[in-house]
């Protein structure tokens, strides 16, 4: 993430001797608090704005995203691997609205689930998201498929806004 902010990282290690990361990142050229971080999300929350299945393998960044979709209207159904995912797309009563899926995952890309999932969810839209933007045979893979492509790390307004997007 530090290289797609225009930033650097560096690692010293030896042997017996631990390791030191020294982050570098660009200069904002204004205080934190100067920065504005956009739109609020709150005006834009619709009860019961749609169901997302969310499958993302790192629990940290689905259980982030899982919140901020939880604030802005959406049920969320979360899968933290492929066969959850799977298993949940296939088996849930109700309707699913949209899958929102990390393209590159252990066993089975982002992609891979959404052909799966197409004979029993036809009426499923589908969100990408990725961290690896920079990667043009992973953005290929999704931008060929026409499909909308989240770059991560993503606010909570711009993950919204891409939903919105994509339920339309």
């Amino acid at each position: 993430m530090a290289k797609q902010s225009g930033g650097h990282v560096f690692v010293d290690s030896s042997p017996g001797g631990g390791a030191r990361f020294r982050v570098l990142l660009p200069w904002a050229g204004r205080r934190a608090a100067e920065v504005m971080v956009g739109p609020s999300i709150q005006a834009n929350v619709t009860p019961d704005a749609g169901t997302i299945l969310l499958v993302e393998d790192e629990p940290q960044v689905r259980a982030i995203a899982r919140q901020m979709l939880e604030d802005s209207g959406y049920h969320v159904l979360e899968a933290g691997d492929v066969e959850e995912a799977l298993r949940i797309g296939a088996s849930h009563p109700g309707r699913l609205d949209l899958l929102l899926a990390d393209v590159v995952m252990p066993g089975m890309s982002g992609p891979q689930i959404a052909a799966r999932l197409a004979p029993v969810r036809p009426e499923m839209r589908i969100l990408y998201m990725s961290g690896y933007m920079n990667d043009t045979s992973v953005h290929r893979s999704v931008v060929s498929a026409g499909q909308a492509l989240l770059a991560k790390p993503f606010t909570a307004f711009g993950l919204a806004h891409e939903v919105r997007k994509a339920l339309r």
